[in-house]
């Protein structure tokens, strides 16, 4: 885990992170984290897929076409710069199939009613960073890993707080990983919430976070803080009332 990063060298890392090959070659040449850059590419691309789903959508009969003519998903979604997995729900959309017997499909590639389509799913599959089962397990599981060490630190702390799934949530009500029974100070901060990010902070997702969550946790619980285990980026305008932590920093505290 490394401090925040200022803008320029996370400009600079992300201008340098355009394949997942790049991931070590940039960790060896910087000395930065693998693990921290790897996350930060898995974010760039996110965020590259969601912009380019519509347009990808848009040629599914021309997509298609492409399957039935002998090129396989993966080699289609390599000439797209796109996610086999998405692709996949792309085509079987284009085959006239439901999302719903689709979902199943990609969670058990042995009921679709296709040889050649069975094989292909597999492959996509193990070849998908983003968007297969395996990384959507790997995604929940370090969700899991940051909260149980927010936690370990909170007990260690002796505060006495409530898990987000202990409390008691009215409908759209937003809340933390965790609520203090009393406010406390982090590094002379007062916080009365705390909340575990298994990202890494850069400015989009720091806005992101603000918008969809702190904001509302601010309003109803009053100030806290986010905590992102693989760091953050410093920018000028910090979200108000929302103390932002690198997890190495966090747990030094």
């Amino acid at each position: 885990m490394c401090s925040a990063w200022s803008i320029s060298e996370y400009k600079k890392a992300i201008k340098n992170l355009n394949s997942i090959e790049d991931v070590k070659r940039v960790s060896e040449e910087t000395g930065r984290d693998f693990e921290t850059l790897r996350i930060i590419f898995f974010q760039k691309e996110t965020r590259r897929m969601i912009r380019l789903h519509g347009k990808i959508f848009g040629k599914r009969e021309e997509l298609l076409w492409k399957w039935n003519s002998g090129k396989t998903i993966v080699e289609i979604a390599e000439d797209e710069r796109f996610s086999p997995v998405l692709l996949i729900h792309i085509l079987l959309a284009a085959m006239e199939i439901s999302k719903k017997k689709t979902k199943k499909i990609v969670k058990n590639p042995a009921i679709v009613d296709n040889e050649r389509m069975e094989k292909e799913i597999r492959e996509a599959m193990e070849v998908d960073y983003l968007y297969s089962p395996e990384a959507h397990k790997e995604q929940i599981s370090r969700g899991k890993k940051g909260e149980d060490r927010l936690f370990r630190w909170l007990d260690s702390k002796g505060w006495i707080y409530t898990k987000e799934e202990e409390m008691k949530r009215g409908e759209g009500i937003k809340t933390p990983d965790a609520l203090l029974s009393k406010p406390a100070k982090i590094l002379d901060k007062k916080v009365i919430w705390l909340d575990s990010k298994a990202l890494f902070g850069d400015p989009e997702e720091i806005k992101r976070a603000c918008n969809k969550q702190f904001k509302h946790y601010v309003r109803i619980f009053g100030p806290g803080a986010a905590v992102y285990w693989y760091g953050y980026v410093k920018i000028k305008n910090m979200p108000k009332d929302v103390l932002i932590l690198d997890g190495s920093e966090f747990e030094k505290i």
